[in-house]
């Protein structure tokens, strides 16, 4: 139910489907959280952290791109991805399931 209503992924946060892991105290971030610890919920079962879905997408910024390149990743370089980044923006497959007016 977790991946139809991705909202519904916060109540399986610290369950028996949840790995519960947590990052080592951090010296310099996370001070506002106990041992300055984050919490990183994680899939526990079948589809491990499908199971957890938030349906978040994020991309690199273009220092991060320019950077792989100048480590060797000829092609990776911003303006030679932006196209394939813009593709992934304006992909819209709504499908017919549902209404897509609200």
């Amino acid at each position: 139910a977790a991946s139809v209503v991705p909202l519904l992924a916060t109540t399986l946060q610290q369950t028996s489907y949840d790995w519960a892991f947590r990052t080592t105290p951090q010296k310099y971030s996370s001070r506002g959280l106990i041992n300055n610890q984050q919490f990183l919920p994680r899939g526990r079962g079948l589809g491990g952290s499908g199971q957890i879905n938030y349906m978040l997408h994020f991309t690199g910024t273009g220092e991060d791109f320019e950077r792989w390149e100048r480590l060797g990743a000829t092609g990776w370089g911003y303006e030679a991805m932006k196209p394939y980044l813009d593709g992934i923006e304006r992909e819209r497959n709504e499908g017919d399931a549902c209404p897509t007016e609200l």
